[in-house]
């Protein structure tokens, strides 16, 4: 008698109705119908790719092909996108609503940043009335002009103590 432990994995739940598709076919019928279960999947997986491509059997990789080379699959997952944004939009008001700080923050950081909230701070640097900066380059002086420029100032001391105020 085998005296081992059974061991139980415990496999995916298989969807109901959704075989695996073979991503070979070329046909332009199979293609096509191909992309319309994959719309039908992604708007129930809520605009999630890699769920409804892994629950279809096919690659992320043919998703975004699809993309690029359809633009009316494209037009089609862009509408999933926006209804799924839609749905997360109505959720944050009503949390909104009910008073959630987070949420009213989430939201302010998003849509209220021209009033100073958000993460982000933009700087600008100009002058007067939006006009350049105006800069003068002031060279370092050198030991003799330093020199110079004391020995002006004794000298000009000197004058004014003594009464030449010219």
């Amino acid at each position: 008698m085998n005296t081992e432990p059974k061991i139980r994995t415990r496999s995916r739940p298989k969807a109901k109705n959704i075989r695996p598709i073979n991503t070979t076919k070329t046909s332009k019928t199979g293609i096509a119908q191909r992309k319309a279960m994959v719309l039908e999947i992604l708007e129930k997986n809520m605009g999630l790719v890699s769920p409804t491509m892994k629950r279809l059997g096919m690659s992320r990789e043919v998703y975004y092909k699809w993309r690029r080379e359809d633009p009316e699959f494209k037009r089609r997952t862009e509408e999933i996108r926006e209804v799924v944004v839609d749905f997360g939009e109505t959720c944050l008001m009503q949390q909104m609503k009910e008073g959630s700080v987070q949420a009213i923050l989430g939201f302010l950081k998003a849509k209220g940043r021209d009033r100073g909230y958000g993460d982000q701070v933009a700087l600008s640097h100009s002058g007067p009335n939006g006009a350049p900066i105006q800069h003068e380059v002031i060279e370092k002086p050198t030991p003799q002009a330093l020199y110079s420029d004391m020995e002006a100032i004794v000298n000009r001391r000197k004058r004014l103590e003594n009464g030449d105020f010219n």
